[in-house]
């Protein structure tokens, strides 16, 4: 294994409770009643705009209008939002394993940069190597990434905590790796039932399995 691309979302970035505060702000403007926490980690996916609409949102919401409403509400509230303590450390030892890191996701490219420039971990990943508004389906996007940084897509992983983040890995020929965690977008049976190639609680455990893939 010579690559490792990570979700932003619920993977590196600790964000579940603001990214349901988005659901539940954005589900009042329209004055429809917002799905439970647990419909919202049981439903959702990389397609929030299908999210939305399937959970009330009316069908006349742009894509563009719900955009600015979330990323408005995700930049008011940036000193809630952390990246999962360990990521520094996790991906500076790997690097000298020669484990090369990018990021695919589906994130609004506004809320990843700032956030990544913020905690200043750009330089950890490859200058190429950062995805973000992967709308066109991350399979699509992964394939991409792994094509831009010279690395067959076989020696190659991709960590996610969503089912669609598993899907997307075994569509694009790259190793998939559940993030199976509290507070991950997807519940731990959701992540499960994609059968992804392993999975990992904790950035423990991700170590333990980077350095055996890297190592093989």
């Amino acid at each position: 294994m010579e690559l490792l691309i990570w979700d932003f979302n619920g993977t590196m970035l600790d964000d579940q409770a603001t990214a349901y505060g988005s659901v539940e702000y954005i589900f009042s403007l329209y004055n429809r009643p917002a799905p439970t926490r647990d419909r919202f980690r049981n439903l959702i996916s990389g397609r929030f705009m299908e999210f939305c609409h399937d959970c009330g949102v009316p069908s006349w919401a742009s894509a563009d209008h719900l955009n600015v409403i979330r990323q408005d509400y995700y930049l008011a509230r940036m000193n809630h939002v952390h990246f999962r303590p360990g990521i520094t450390e996790l991906i500076t030892w790997s690097r000298t394993m020669q484990l090369k890191h990018a990021i695919c996701s589906a994130e609004i490219k506004m809320i990843l940069d700032t956030l990544i420039d913020r905690d200043k971990l750009r330089q950890l990943f490859e200058p190429d190597g950062i995805r973000a508004e992967a709308w066109n389906g991350k399979a699509v996007e992964l394939r991409e990434v792994c094509q831009r940084l010279g690395v067959a897509c076989d020696r190659s992983a991709y960590l996610d905590d969503t089912a669609d983040g598993i899907t997307a890995a075994k569509e694009a020929g790259v190793l998939s790796i559940g993030f199976v965690h509290p507070t991950a977008w997807n519940t731990a049976q959701r992540i499960e039932a994609a059968k992804p190639n392993y999975v990992v609680h904790d950035f423990r455990e991700l170590r333990i399995l980077l350095e055996v893939l890297a190592s093989a």
